[in-house]
Protein backbone atom coordinates (compact mmCIF):
# COMPACT_ATOMS: atom_id res chain seq x y z
CA UNK A 1 0.00 0.00 0.00
CA UNK A 2 0.97 3.33 -0.55
CA UNK A 3 2.93 5.30 2.02
CA UNK A 4 0.01 6.96 4.17
CA UNK A 5 -2.44 5.66 1.94
CA UNK A 6 -5.32 3.56 3.83
CA UNK A 7 -8.20 1.95 1.64
CA UNK A 8 -11.20 2.64 3.78
CA UNK A 9 -9.97 6.45 2.60
CA UNK A 10 -11.22 5.90 -1.28
CA UNK A 11 -14.66 7.24 -2.49
CA UNK A 12 -17.66 6.72 -0.27
CA UNK A 13 -20.60 5.08 -1.80
CA UNK A 14 -22.62 6.94 1.40
CA UNK A 15 -21.31 10.41 0.99
CA UNK A 16 -24.08 12.22 -0.55
CA UNK A 17 -26.33 10.42 1.82
CA UNK A 18 -28.21 7.60 -0.65
CA UNK A 19 -26.01 4.75 -1.47
CA UNK A 20 -24.40 5.83 -5.37
CA UNK A 21 -21.94 3.10 -5.93
CA UNK A 22 -18.94 2.67 -7.78
CA UNK A 23 -19.89 2.26 -11.77
CA UNK A 24 -18.55 -1.04 -12.63
CA UNK A 25 -18.70 -2.95 -16.28
CA UNK A 26 -20.10 -6.02 -16.00
CA UNK A 27 -16.52 -7.81 -17.07
CA UNK A 28 -14.28 -6.07 -14.88
CA UNK A 29 -13.60 -9.06 -12.40
CA UNK A 30 -9.77 -10.04 -13.13
CA UNK A 31 -8.63 -7.30 -15.72
CA UNK A 32 -9.05 -4.55 -13.22
CA UNK A 33 -7.94 -3.13 -9.86
CA UNK A 34 -9.20 -1.00 -7.37
CA UNK A 35 -6.73 1.77 -6.02
CA UNK A 36 -8.44 4.01 -3.18
CA UNK A 37 -7.04 6.96 -2.40
CA UNK A 38 -8.33 10.01 0.08
CA UNK A 39 -11.69 10.99 -1.15
CA UNK A 40 -11.60 9.05 -4.44
CA UNK A 41 -10.98 5.80 -5.88
CA UNK A 42 -9.55 4.37 -9.71
CA UNK A 43 -10.59 1.53 -11.07
CA UNK A 44 -7.41 0.84 -13.28
CA UNK A 45 -7.98 -1.74 -16.62
CA UNK A 46 -4.53 -3.75 -16.24
CA UNK A 47 -4.22 -4.62 -19.88
CA UNK A 48 -5.08 -0.61 -20.90
CA UNK A 49 -2.77 0.44 -18.53
CA UNK A 50 -5.46 3.50 -17.88
CA UNK A 51 -8.66 4.22 -15.73
CA UNK A 52 -11.82 2.52 -16.30
CA UNK A 53 -13.84 4.73 -14.23
CA UNK A 54 -13.44 7.02 -11.48
CA UNK A 55 -15.19 8.24 -8.78
CA UNK A 56 -14.78 10.77 -5.95
CA UNK A 57 -16.25 12.51 -2.93
CA UNK A 58 -16.69 16.57 -3.42
CA UNK A 59 -16.89 18.88 -0.30
CA UNK A 60 -16.73 21.72 -1.90
CA UNK A 61 -17.32 23.79 1.15
CA UNK A 62 -14.42 22.59 3.16
CA UNK A 63 -11.98 22.66 -0.04
CA UNK A 64 -8.23 23.71 0.94
CA UNK A 65 -5.66 25.14 -0.82
CA UNK A 66 -2.28 23.52 -0.79
CA UNK A 67 0.88 23.72 -2.68
CA UNK A 68 0.37 21.72 -6.23
CA UNK A 69 3.46 19.82 -7.29
CA UNK A 70 4.39 18.38 -10.59
CA UNK A 71 5.21 14.94 -9.62
CA UNK A 72 3.72 12.44 -11.65
CA UNK A 73 4.47 9.04 -10.13
CA UNK A 74 3.18 5.19 -10.96
CA UNK A 75 1.60 4.15 -7.67
CA UNK A 76 4.11 1.35 -6.19
CA UNK A 77 1.12 -0.76 -4.75
CA UNK A 78 0.65 -2.26 -8.33
CA UNK A 79 3.15 -3.27 -11.24
CA UNK A 80 4.55 -0.27 -13.10
CA UNK A 81 3.56 -2.46 -16.34
CA UNK A 82 0.15 -1.76 -15.60
CA UNK A 83 0.62 2.02 -15.63
CA UNK A 84 0.79 4.75 -17.98
CA UNK A 85 3.87 5.81 -17.29
CA UNK A 86 6.39 8.24 -18.47
CA UNK A 87 6.74 6.34 -21.88
CA UNK A 88 3.06 6.97 -23.20
CA UNK A 89 3.60 10.80 -23.36
CA UNK A 90 7.20 11.13 -24.45
CA UNK A 91 7.95 12.49 -28.01
CA UNK A 92 4.04 12.95 -29.23
CA UNK A 93 1.58 15.79 -28.64
CA UNK A 94 0.12 13.92 -25.80
CA UNK A 95 -0.39 15.89 -22.02
CA UNK A 96 -0.94 14.63 -18.87
CA UNK A 97 -4.83 15.17 -17.79
CA UNK A 98 -6.29 13.75 -14.74
CA UNK A 99 -9.78 12.44 -14.99
CA UNK A 100 -10.21 13.85 -11.18
CA UNK A 101 -10.05 17.18 -10.93
CA UNK A 102 -7.04 18.21 -9.18
CA UNK A 103 -8.61 20.08 -6.38
CA UNK A 104 -11.85 17.98 -6.18
CA UNK A 105 -10.51 15.59 -3.31
CA UNK A 106 -8.31 18.09 -1.71
CA UNK A 107 -10.52 19.40 1.56
CA UNK A 108 -10.78 18.43 5.10
CA UNK A 109 -8.54 17.36 7.84
CA UNK A 110 -6.79 14.59 5.16
CA UNK A 111 -6.24 17.65 2.39
CA UNK A 112 -2.37 17.47 2.70
CA UNK A 113 -2.78 13.23 2.23
CA UNK A 114 -5.10 13.87 -0.73
CA UNK A 115 -2.96 16.30 -2.57
CA UNK A 116 -0.22 13.87 -1.95
CA UNK A 117 -2.53 10.95 -3.16
CA UNK A 118 -3.60 13.40 -6.20
CA UNK A 119 0.21 13.12 -7.02
CA UNK A 120 1.11 9.42 -6.00
CA UNK A 121 -2.04 8.35 -8.11
CA UNK A 122 -1.14 10.62 -11.17
CA UNK A 123 -0.57 7.64 -13.51
CA UNK A 124 -3.21 5.14 -12.31
CA UNK A 125 -5.75 8.23 -12.27
CA UNK A 126 -4.14 10.22 -15.24
CA UNK A 127 -4.97 10.12 -18.99
CA UNK A 128 -3.80 11.14 -22.34
CA UNK A 129 -4.64 14.75 -23.23
CA UNK A 130 -4.81 16.24 -26.39
CA UNK A 131 -5.38 19.74 -24.30
CA UNK A 132 -8.43 21.93 -25.06
CA UNK A 133 -9.33 20.27 -27.87
CA UNK A 134 -12.64 17.92 -28.46
CA UNK A 135 -14.55 18.75 -24.91
CA UNK A 136 -17.92 17.92 -25.22
CA UNK A 137 -20.94 17.88 -22.44
CA UNK A 138 -22.12 14.26 -22.81
CA UNK A 139 -25.29 12.74 -21.66
CA UNK A 140 -24.21 9.95 -18.64
CA UNK A 141 -26.86 7.92 -20.80
CA UNK A 142 -24.68 7.72 -23.48
CA UNK A 143 -21.39 7.54 -21.46
CA UNK A 144 -23.07 4.33 -20.14
CA UNK A 145 -24.14 3.05 -23.33
CA UNK A 146 -20.86 3.30 -24.87
CA UNK A 147 -18.98 2.19 -21.73
CA UNK A 148 -21.13 -0.86 -20.75
CA UNK A 149 -21.10 0.64 -16.96
CA UNK A 150 -24.54 0.51 -14.97
CA UNK A 151 -24.89 4.25 -14.33
CA UNK A 152 -28.74 4.46 -13.86
CA UNK A 153 -28.65 6.39 -10.87
CA UNK A 154 -26.25 9.07 -12.47
CA UNK A 155 -28.38 9.17 -15.64
CA UNK A 156 -31.81 9.88 -13.54
CA UNK A 157 -30.01 12.32 -12.17
CA UNK A 158 -28.55 14.29 -15.18
CA UNK A 159 -29.11 17.77 -16.08
CA UNK A 160 -29.01 17.10 -19.37
CA UNK A 161 -31.65 14.41 -19.14
CA UNK A 162 -33.94 13.68 -22.05
CA UNK A 163 -33.50 17.26 -23.96
CA UNK A 164 -30.45 15.66 -25.06
CA UNK A 165 -31.90 14.02 -28.00
CA UNK A 166 -32.31 17.00 -29.60
CA UNK A 167 -28.85 18.54 -29.03
CA UNK A 168 -26.87 15.13 -27.92
CA UNK A 169 -23.39 16.23 -27.42
CA UNK A 170 -22.36 19.67 -27.28
CA UNK A 171 -18.89 20.96 -27.77
CA UNK A 172 -17.31 22.54 -24.88
CA UNK A 173 -15.74 26.29 -26.34
CA UNK A 174 -15.54 28.12 -23.21
CA UNK A 175 -17.30 28.06 -19.75
CA UNK A 176 -20.33 29.62 -20.62
CA UNK A 177 -21.37 26.16 -22.96
CA UNK A 178 -21.70 24.64 -20.28
CA UNK A 179 -25.37 23.49 -19.56
CA UNK A 180 -26.22 22.77 -15.77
Amino acid sequence: MASGTAAAFGYDEGFLGIGVPLPAAEDEAAEAVRLDYVHFSVVLDRQRRLARVTAVNIDGAALVDVPRGDDWRLDDRIPADWQAGPDVYARNDLDRGHLVRRRDPVWGDRAAQANSDMEQGAAAGGIPDLGPFRTYQVPVADIAGLTGLDLDQLAAADVLGQAATARPWQRLRAFSDIRL
